[in-house]
């Protein structure tokens, strides 16, 4: 079986922190102080924060943050005395990004997420006393034992402490695992008290403990060397960001702003702390903790695009792509991450099939990039949805034209090009590309498979078709697809009871596609097997194939019901013949 596009992770990300306290009792507890009067809370309000609870959880397992947080502080209105629904009204408000999040922490001593938007209240007024004081009552436990010292120091630099913020941070820069991340800090803390020769010292151990840069840190680190008047180190540094996909679109606008600072102030530090320990936490595959902190991050400087990307990638990773959308809708034109954003919110409006808004955003970016290949593989990849063979491979050439060295990594636009290509019934275009891809980077299992399969389907070069496959299958064994491919070139090489057990395999991988379940009632057809024939290929057309793959399947089925009516044998369309070796 072919495959264009790698599966996005189906996994939809249930917001636990919204349904975690559901089993704590909330909505036994309302329902049972409510309905049964245990308490003094009417009747009417304990029935409307039972409503208003489910329909809350409702609209989070849907991704609709915003109906959510609002149905969730309907529940608490009507019953404020429920301490689990105040903190599921706050958690909700937190994560929907409401304006009224601190007015809902308040009353919640002992919620860690709460201290901290108090904390960020603090700070965004410059009351960093009153700031510190809330830092000493939060637990170091957990991520505490590295955010409570990181937001610390950063309230004490913001009451002209330096000294007191270094102390903070002094115990986790001498431990091995935090040591990196402490001294980074403690660099941006003496670079915003002026501290050069100190900032100098820090910053290039930091550079040296972290390794290869990522994008946050580049920034940092070449606005450094750029304000330092050490302009090619700083150009270097992003450089080392290199210049292809999204990186070639950024690398005007990171050159041009490289001498700004980005860190101007107390609550940017703040910011940055929040942003780095959530994207630690996300490693761990905790995407709700991350989303949290992210939003604690925005919360104290609204405009932070880093972790406004960061927020993004987590739910479109989880296939909520409206959510995606949002957040990066209040990104800046003039930020120098626009053009990646623009680029990321054209890939989410293609998911909710917003595909004419996604091209009209990749024209501009085309245009707006002259020399860049990004732009245009995305507006071919968009336009190969639509079937638009023909303009996708106008899309891919320019975009291979723009491709100054086709090194490994540029065997993804001969493989697009080459479905394409296959799509528009123009094999040997298809095939020449694909074995470009190949010769390009040898192990990619996509091509491997799709070449494969293909060569397989047309009964071409068996031996080759089924290698190509089961050196894909080598590389992810659990994929149903390449299964089910090397149990079709089994079956046109004749050994059917081989087929028959790499095709049940597939099935059972993948049992919802209509391909898959349409091949293994052609390979029972083969063994004979006609009655579970017929329920394989009847099973495909249920399972709603395109109207080609629907007209062969009926008329299979039409050939297993007179077959069975006869007695007769095999159904397939032609009996597979014996490979020659």
């Amino acid at each position: 079986m072919i495959r264009w596009f790698s599966p996005r992770r189906a996994a939809l990300l249930v917001l636990s922190l919204l349904s975690a306290c559901a089993a704590s009792g909330v909505s036994s507890g309302v329902a049972s102080r409510g309905i049964t009067g245990a308490t003094s809370t009417p009747l009417a309000a304990a029935s409307i924060a039972a409503s208003s609870f489910l329909q809350a959880r409702f609209a989070a397992s849907q991704g609709a943050l915003a109906l959510s947080a609002a149905q969730f502080l309907r529940a608490h209105q009507a019953d404020p005395s429920s301490l689990a629904l105040h903190e599921q009204a706050f958690l909700a408000a937190l994560v929907a990004g409401r304006l009224d999040v601190a007015s809902l922490a308040h009353g919640l001593p002992k919620n860690q997420a709460a201290q901290y938007v108090l904390v960020n209240e603090d700070a965004r007024q410059g009351h960093w006393q009153a700031a510190l004081q809330r830092l000493k009552a939060v637990p170091e436990t957990g991520i505490g034992q590295v955010l409570v010292p990181l937001l610390t120091a950063w309230c004490e630099q913001g009451a002209g402490q330096t000294d007191a913020a270094l102390a903070t941070l002094s115990p986790l820069m001498d431990q091995p695992n935090t040591r990196a991340l402490a001294t980074l800090h403690a660099a941006m803390i003496e670079d915003l008290a002026g501290r050069t020769a100190q900032a100098d010292r820090n910053y290039a151990t930091a550079a040296a403990a972290f390794g290869p840069a990522s994008l946050d840190l580049a920034r940092t680190f070449a606005s450094w060397d750029a304000r330092r008047g050490r302009k090619e180190e700083a150009l270097g540094v992003l450089a080392g960001l290199g210049s292809q996909g999204e990186m070639g679109l950024v690398q005007p606008g990171l050159i041009r702003d490289v001498a700004q600072r980005v860190i101007r102030r107390p609550t940017d530090g703040m910011a940055a702390a929040y942003r780095l320990v959530a994207l630690a936490v996300r490693k761990q595959n905790n995407g709700s903790l991350a989303l949290v902190l992210l939003r604690l991050a925005l919360d104290v400087r609204p405009h932070d695009t880093m972790s406004r990307l960061a927020m993004a990638d987590i739910y479109g990773a989880s296939q909520q792509d409206a959510l995606a959308l949002d957040v990066l809708d209040a990104v800046s034109k003039s930020d120098p991450l626009y053009p990646a954003v623009q680029l990321r919110r054209a890939l989410y409006m293609t998911a909710l099939h917003n595909n004419q808004g996604a091209l009209d955003i990749m024209r501009r970016l085309v245009k707006a990039f002259p020399t860049q290949p990004e732009p245009a593989m995305v507006q071919g990849d968009i336009l190969r949805a639509e079937k638009k063979y023909a303009a996708a491979i106008k899309a891919y050439d320019l975009a291979l034209a723009r491709t100054k060295h086709a090194g490994p990594a540029a065997w993804i636009l001969y493989f697009d090009r080459g479905v394409a290509y296959d799509q528009s019934g123009k094999w040997p275009l298809a095939e020449a590309d694909f074995r470009q891809a190949l010769k390009l980077s040898p192990n990619q299992p996509a091509v491997l498979n799709y070449l494969g399969y293909s060569l397989a389907n047309r009964g071409i070069d068996l031996p080759q078709a089924r290698q190509m496959i089961e050196k894909a299958l080598a590389a992810q064994p659990n994929d149903g697809a390449i299964v089910d491919s090397l149990g079709w070139v089994t079956l046109k090489q004749g050994d059917v009871a081989g087929a028959v057990r790499y095709l049940e395999r597939a099935v059972e991988l993948m049992p919802e596609d209509p391909t898959i379940n349409g091949h293994l009632g052609d390979a029972y057809a083969a063994a004979g097997r006609n009655l579970e024939a017929a329920f394989q290929w009847q099973r495909a057309l249920d399972l709603n194939p395109s109207p080609t793959d629907a007209a062969k399947l009926r008329a299979k089925l039409a050939r297993a019901e007179q077959a069975l009516r006869e007695g007769a044998g095999p159904t397939q369309e032609a009996p597979p013949k014996k490979a020659v070796h």
